[in-house]
């Protein structure tokens, strides 16, 4: 691996995409089982159903894979940068499947970023049309490559001073 002088390995932008696809697709497949069983028991206590960007198991396990993941993939030093990523897509998601769509004449919201806000983070009932698969689609892997990069930090975060 070739190292800049800073230390860390020269294709940093590559590395991140790794731990972000290790973020996003490790939180979907360790994840899809527990987040099923965890909805129907909600629905099965009386709780209703919840959006899936409210779930807390895809941040558990986007934690939990930054924090023991992260540090044996090559360039964990560059881990905590993969909340960047989700970011983006996230913002490109918003704009692309909300934002340049919306009309005030159909829309339930009076903005833009209302609609945006309600179909990626509002609980079911506001997603309405699209069925909350914004949330699935770029929500999740988001809040996902933010809590793998908060995982990584707490990892990587140095040791001395503590007692």
């Amino acid at each position: 691996m070739h190292y800049g002088p800073d230390g860390a390995p020269i294709y940093r932008p590559a590395l991140v995409a790794v731990h972000c696809a290790i973020a996003v697709t490790g939180g979907f497949i360790l994840g899809i089982v527990p987040e099923i069983s965890l909805e129907r028991a909600s629905e099965g206590v009386g709780l209703g159903n919840f959006a899936p960007a409210y779930s807390p198991v895809f941040p558990i396990i986007g934690f939990l894979l930054g924090y023991f993941i992260s540090s044996r993939v090559p360039g964990g030093k560059v881990a905590t940068w993969t909340w960047a990523i989700g970011l983006a897509w996230l913002i490109f998601g918003m704009y692309w499947e909300d934002i340049r769509f919306w009309n005030a004449s159909w829309s339930p919201d009076s903005t833009r970023l209302g609609s945006a806000l309600g179909n990626f983070f509002g609980p079911t009932r506001r997603c309405g049309g699209t069925e909350c698969l914004a949330e699935v689609v770029y929500t999740i892997p988001f809040i996902a490559s933010v809590m793998y990069s908060i995982g990584s930090y707490l990892r990587r975060r140095p040791t001395s001073g503590r007692g």
